[in-house]
Order: structure tokens, then C-alpha cells, then sequence
């Protein structure tokens, strides 16, 4: 099954057309019928698919228990969904009731629709108590 779509890794809007078999993508290749890229990838592009299955690439969140092992790959520890998202949700809370709203930015994707960057803002001045948001409009 090919799929045209539109390259995720930056703002340009390159064109890609993506192959999938089995329900796994086996290409990735430029779509000659886009007007940003005509047909051509940067090496981001072009890689878009070893990307989703690279060995290396983290599919369960982890957690750093031990703040003295920060800055090495020692002391993590694999999470669940939700134990994860609690900790962001907490991490967040206390750092904006300790230091404000100011001391938290958002920076929203450039590729965004206006709505999604809307809701974004919403979120990030109502949960966040922040005005410092970035929504890349000016790409």
C-alpha cells in the first residue's frame, strides 16, 4: 500500500511517499508531485523508515530513579505509560507552583495546523501558567 504524505522531521513540508506491507513501511521516497521538494529527501527524509525500527530506538518510556547516574545510561529503569506521564504531570506542577509560569516554555511544531497550535497554546497558559510559547509561525 503507497501513502503520500509529508516528511515529519522539520518544518520544509517535503513530500514522501510511504510503501507499507503487512502493516510495517518498507520505503520511504520523495513524491516528484510536491511542490516543496520535488521528489527529492535531505538524509532525514531518507531515512524516515529505518527510523520507526532502529535497534536502538526506545519503545518503553524510563525513569532515572538515582539523580547522581544522570548524564549516563546507568540507573535507568523501564516504566509504564502512566507512571511516566504522572511523573512529567508532577515534574510540571511543582516546578510551576516553586518558580511560576515564567520559568516553563513551549515550543509548539512548526508543521502544526493552527488549530492543533491553538489548543497547544491553550494548554500550555491554562495547566502551564505560561505565556512563553512559540508556535513557529513565522516558518
Amino acid at each position: 500500500v503507497k501513502t503520500v504524505g509529508v516528511c515529519r522531521f522539520c518544518g520544509c513540508g517535503c513530500g514522501v511517499i510511504v510503501e507499507a506491507k503487512d502493516g510495517k513501511v518498507i520505503s520511504v521516497t520523495g513524491d516528484p508531485e510536491n511542490g516543496s521538494s520535488r521528489g527529492l529527501n535531505c538524509v532525514k527524509g531518507y531515512y524516515l523508515a529505518g527510523a520507526l525500527y532502529g535497534e536502538d530506538r526506545l519503545t518503553t518510556p524510563l525513569i532515572r530513579d538515582d539523580k547522581s547516574t544522570k548524564g549516563t545510561p546507568d540507573g535507568l529503569r523501564e516504566a509504564t505509560w502512566d507512571e511516566a506521564l504522572d511523573l512529567v504531570a508532577t515534574r510540571f506542577s511543582q516546578l510551576r507552583d516553586e518558580h511560576g509560569g515564567r520559568s516553563i516554555a513551549a515550543f509548539a511544531c512548526s508543521r502544526s495546523t493552527n488549530e492543533d497550535v491553538y489548543l497547544f497554546e491553550k494548554m500550555a497558559r491554562t495547566a502551564l501558567r505560561s505565556n512563553n510559547i512559540d508556535s513557529c509561525a513565522r516558518v
